[in-house]
């Protein structure tokens, strides 16, 4: 048996299951450094009363999932990550959160910011659809020019299509 497919299946499906957060602060700063990953996992059954205990404010999640292309829905495993900056900012009413569409490599720039702004934009109204009032939401796309891996591979692409969230006080 040919272990090659399931291995590239396993990179690229990879993405999906990951929600790390890159950076302690809310500035516009390169992305930290590996050994200042932190991760979000879905919640176990005894965290279940409790999914949004991972949100630490300042810092810099990135919501993986989105396919190639110009992204026209949010897919179920992003709404389900999104889901736990819902319950935090309705556990605390003044918060705000901020979100940053990001793209791969692979288009055109104007592509690349259009793509980034709509995924932003998605995650947005998803959020307004949920009850989080507009004025707590700040969304803007950055294109391709924050990469959290290099462009060369497929799998580094789709770590790329993301959408970076910040919960500030």
């Amino acid at each position: 048996m040919n272990k090659i497919p399931l291995l590239i299946a396993s990179i690229l499906l990879l993405p999906l299951f990951s929600f790390a957060a890159l950076s302690d602060d809310i500035t516009n700063k390169p992305i930290a450094s590996d050994n200042e990953v932190q991760y979000l996992s879905p919640p176990t059954t005894d965290e279940k009363s409790d999914p949004a205990n991972g949100i630490t404010p300042g810092i810099t999640y990135n919501i993986n999932g989105f396919l190639v292309g110009d992204p026209i829905a949010l897919l179920p495993i992003i709404k389900e990550k999104i889901d736990y900056f819902i319950i935090y900012m309705k556990e605390n009413p003044s918060t705000k959160i901020r979100v940053e569409g990001h793209s791969d490599n692979a288009g055109t720039r104007a592509q690349n910011d259009q793509r980034s702004n709509k995924r932003a934009d998605l995650v947005k109204q998803y959020l307004i659809e949920q009850g989080i009032e507009l004025e707590r939401i700040t969304s803007l796309g950055r294109g391709s020019i924050f990469p959290l891996a290099p462009n060369t591979s497929p799998a580094n692409r789709s770590l790329n299509r993301r959408v970076s969230v910040v919960i500030s006080e």
